[in-house]
């Protein structure tokens, strides 16, 4: 159906069903282009009169998405009997101003089900020159203040689509527009950013957890070490608070303090530590009876490196910087959150004392972040059986594996020493949705398939989320991982 998009050529490793059961995805959800565009539905919505060259550009974009194959609809044929746009239903708007009455977000069923994206005329508000925090804060105030989940900047040379992810992409007016459509909006419109406790069920648990324990001194000790190190470089954006941006009316804050889970504002990056976790052995499928495997273990089927393999999948704990925190000037006893992944279920361990808090929240990468550290313990698993050590295994046993995310990128060219990346080619979709989380547990094992095909040992991998950042998972400390990214920038 469409063509142009960004293409996935995942191995068949692990049945999409039993990847779903690690991560507690009580659904199938789609992870192609292909398969986002089949239950996408966009309509175009004029508020104002505008300029021939924008009506120009609105024409091209709409008459581009029915090329690649997506069902666009008029916009009085999706309303309801309220009045409202119909759940699943993309509304793009131009000539917005600043009358309340006139914005979209009166007109949607909900902001979880109807993405609503500007289109404005000029020069995209994030002026190249300015820091990266500074660009943020200027995208985040024009989302705001129209409710929109993305905004479209449109002048003679180019247009650029800003997203609540930070993410600036900028497209010639020469280059196809389907080829944009396919490769960056479906999977924002699709897989769009949702907090993570709407998306999926989380256990929250109060006083069950004390980041000052003695036995987390090396990893708050290492936490810290980092965040000396964010301080000086800017690499990890700053908190955008609610409470700085502008409003059309108490209402429209009320919706976007909603829509945010009531947290105070945006934060952007974290820094994780996965405690030690000792993966049992792999078993070569065709070594034993299947009768034999215990009924209580929670076991997946792995296809890798010619041969099928049952992995046992243990439970999984990460210390992570809790959302909104400043990554740069932590206070352990209040940004530093406990997450667990137990045969599927999600659970939430707050710092003891916390339990009124309101602005203590799971991460929007809470389920990628958990991913990441399942699928390591899987590839520790992998790992034995075909070599019988490595360093990823004899690390993750004794110390656990750390996580950084940034709104940056590497290239192969600039990996850490016997690291392994994937993702570039994947869709382009938020933060926070399940495609991501999918994508980081898959990714892995491109990553140690090319480690093998290398002849070389395992450290980590480099996890590249197109227009979002990267993560590294390592066996190195997290201080060592930014001690490295700052060197490739001076």
């Amino acid at each position: 159906m469409i063509s142009n998009a960004r293409s996935i050529q995942w191995k068949n490793f692990v049945d999409i069903d039993a990847v779903n059961k690690i991560l507690g995805i009580d659904e199938r959800i789609p992870l192609t282009v292909d398969d986002m565009g089949k239950s996408l539905q966009v309509t175009f919505y004029k508020v104002n009169e505008v300029s021939e060259r924008l009506m120009t550009f609105v024409s091209h974009l709409e008459q581009s998405f029915i090329q690649v194959g997506i069902d666009v609809v008029s916009f009085d044929n999706v309303l309801d009997e309220r009045g409202k746009v119909r759940s699943n239903t993309a509304v793009f708007a131009y000539g917005l101003d600043d009358d309340p009455e006139n914005m979209l977000v009166n007109r949607v069923s909900s902001l979880y089900q109807n993405p609503v994206i500007g289109i404005y005329e000029g020069e995209s508000p994030a002026n190249p020159e300015d820091s990266n925090q500074k660009k943020l804060d200027s995208i985040i105030s024009v989302l705001t203040y129209d409710v929109v989940h993305l905004a479209i900047f449109v002048n003679p040379r180019d247009w650029t689509i800003c997203t609540m992810n930070g993410a600036i992409i900028s497209n010639s007016m020469e280059e196809e527009f389907g080829t944009v459509i396919t490769n960056c909006l479906i999977p924002k419109l699709t897989a769009q950013v949702v907090p993570p406790n709407v998306l999926t069920n989380i256990n929250f648990r109060y006083n069950e957890f004390n980041p000052l324990d003695p036995k987390y001194t090396p990893i708050v000790e290492d936490f810290h070490s980092a965040a000396r190190m964010l301080k000086d470089d800017g690499m990890i954006m700053s908190h955008t608070k609610v409470s700085s941006l502008k409003f059309k009316n108490k209402f429209h804050e009320r919706v976007i303090r909603a829509y945010l889970d009531n947290r105070s504002g945006m934060s952007y990056g974290f820094m994780a530590w996965q405690l030690p976790v000792d993966s049992p052995v792999a078993i070569l499928k065709d070594s034993i009876n299947s009768e034999t495997i215990p009924s209580d273990k929670n076991i997946v089927e792995v296809n890798f490196a010619g041969n099928t393999y049952w992995v046992e999948v243990p439970e999984i704990w990460i210390l992570s910087t809790r959302s909104g925190s400043d990554k740069s000037n932590l206070n352990i006893s209040t940004d530093i959150v406990r997450m667990g992944l137990v045969n599927g279920e999600i659970f939430f361990d707050l710092p003891n004392g916390l339990e009124n808090s309101k602005d203590v929240k799971p991460s929007y990468d809470t389920l990628a972040i958990l991913a990441h550290g399942v699928g390591n313990s899987i590839m520790s698993s992998l790992i034995k059986q075909i070599y019988g050590e490595c360093s990823l295994s004899d690390v993750l046993t004794s110390q656990g594996a750390s996580l950084f995310h940034w709104h940056g990128y590497l290239n192969k060219e600039q990996l850490p020493e016997k690291h392994y990346i994937h993702g570039e080619n994947n869709p382009s979709v938020s933060c926070s949705t399940k495609q991501s989380a999918v994508y980081s547990l898959l990714g892995k094992f491109e990553a140690l398939e090319a480690c093998i095909n290398n002849g070389s040992d395992f450290y980590g991998d480099v996890h590249i989320e197109p227009h979002h950042g990267t993560n590294i998972s390592s066996i190195n400390k997290l201080s060592e991982i930014v001690e490295y990214l700052h060197a490739l920038s001076e």
